[in-house]
C-alpha cells in the first residue's frame, strides 16, 4: 500500500491534495505551482514528502517542475542502477540530466551519483536517490575523475551519464535492467537519440555515450584509463579483448530512452581523437579549465553555493515522438 504521511509545498500543507492523485497504489504527478494552488508561481519552491510503501517510510525533496512517480515494486528482480555524471562548471546542463534521471520510472533501487571537481562551485540537491561530491581539486585525468567515481559508486551496475547527454524517457532504467542480464560486462546502446544542439538528428548507434558496465568488469581490466580523451574507447577496447561479455542493444524506435547531445556549445571529447596519441598539445581538461575561466573572467559562470533545480529546456520525450512520427 502507498501512503502519503506528510507533504509540504514551501510552508503550505499538500499531504490532502498529494493523496487524492495517488490512484490504485501509484502516483504519478508533476511538481508545481498550479497542483498546488500557489498564488507566487515565479517562487522557487520545494515539495517536501514522507511517503510509506509497504510499511517502510521513504522521504523526497522536489523542485517544481520535476515529475513525481510512486509506486508499489511488483518484484525484487530489479538490479540496483548507480548512474555516475562526472561534471566541471556545467550547472546549466546538469540540472538536465539530474531531471531525466529524476523522471525515471523505475522500481528498483537507484542513485545518481554527481562528482564535481570545480572548486569555485558547490552543488547541492536534497533527494535521497542523488548525492553529489563536491571536491576541492580538478582531476588532471579525466579518466582518473571517472576510476574516483566508480569507487564511489552505491551499487555494482553502472551508468556512464554524461552531463550534457539526457535519458529521454522515462524508461531508461527500466530499459538497462531488462537488458543488462546476469554475466554481462559491457552494454553499448545500438539505438540511441543523436541530437545536434536542441534538435534530434537521428536514431542510431551513438558509441560510448551512455555505456552501462560491471563493478567487476572495471576490476578485471584494472580500473578506468587514467587518460584524457580516448580513456573511454580504451576502457571498452580491454573489455572486448579480455572476452568479457559485451552487449550491443538496439531497442525498438519507440523505446530508446538515451539521447547523445552533440553541440551544446561546451567541450565535448567526441570527434577530438584521443590526447594520448598527441601528448605535446593541451589536453582536453586544460583545454576545458581554460574555457570556463573564460566564462568565469566575463562574469557568465555562477560561482559559490548552487541549489541545483532540475529542469528541461523542451519537452524532449515529445520531441522524440513527433520526430518518429515526422519520418
Amino acid at each position: 500500500m502507498l501512503k502519503i504521511i506528510k507533504a509540504l509545498y514551501g510552508s503550505k500543507d499538500v499531504t490532502t491534495i498529494v493523496q487524492d492523485n495517488v490512484v490504485d497504489d501509484k502516483l504519478d504527478i508533476i511538481v508545481g505551482n498550479i497542483l498546488f494552488g500557489d498564488p507566487q508561481p515565479f517562487t522557487t519552491k520545494y515539495l517536501q514528502i514522507e511517503y510509506e510503501i509497504n510499511g517502510i517510510v521513504k522521504t523526497k525533496t522536489l523542485t517544481e517542475n520535476t515529475p513525481l512517480r510512486l509506486n508499489i515494486p511488483k518484484s525484487n528482480n530489479n538490479i540496483p542502477i548507480s548512474c555516475l555524471c562526472l561534471t566541471y562548471g556545467r550547472p546549466h546542463l546538469i540540472i538536465e540530466s539530474l531531471y531525466s534521471y529524476l523522471m525515471q520510472d523505475y522500481e528498483g533501487e537507484s542513485e545518481f551519483l554527481i562528482i564535481n571537481d570545480a572548486p569555485f562551485q558547490k552543488y547541492y540537491f536534497d533527494d535521497p536517490n542523488v548525492r553529489i561530491i563536491n571536491l576541492d581539486m580538478t582531476f588532471e585525468k579525466w579518466g582518473a575523475k571517472e576510476d574516483f567515481g566508480i569507487s564511489q559508486c552505491k551499487y555494482d551496475t553502472i551508468v556512464q551519464f554524461d552531463d550534457d547527454d539526457i535519458a529521454i524517457q522515462p524508461i531508461h532504467l527500466q530499459n538497462i535492467n531488462t537488458y543488462f542480464t546476469p554475466g554481462t560486462a559491457l552494454l553499448h546502446w545500438h539505438n540511441a537519440v543523436y541530437m545536434h544542439g536542441d534538435n534530434i538528428g537521428a536514431i542510431r548507434p551513438v558509441g560510448n555515450s551512455g555505456i552501462v558496465f560491471s563493478k567487476d568488469a572495471w576490476r578485471a581490466v584494472g580500473g578506468y584509463p587514467h587518460e584524457n580523451c580516448g580513456a573511454d574507447m580504451l576502457f571498452t577496447d580491454t573489455i572486448t579483448s579480455k572476452g568479457l561479455f559485451v552487449q550491443r542493444i538496439a531497442p525498438p524506435d519507440d523505446e530508446v530512452s538515451w539521447a547523445y547531445r552533440w553541440g551544446q556549445n561546451d567541450y565535448n571529447c567526441s570527434g577530438l581523437g584521443a590526447d594520448f596519441d598527441r601528448p605535446e598539445e593541451e589536453q582536453i581538461i586544460s583545454r576545458h579549465v581554460r574555457h570556463i575561466q573564460g566564462l568565469r573572467d566575463a562574469g557568465e559562470m555562477p560561482e559559490g553555493d548552487i541549489v541545483l533545480e532540475p529542469m528541461w529546456r523542451f519537452d524532449y520525450t515529445k520531441m522524440l515522438k513527433d520526430f518518429i512520427d515526422g519520418r
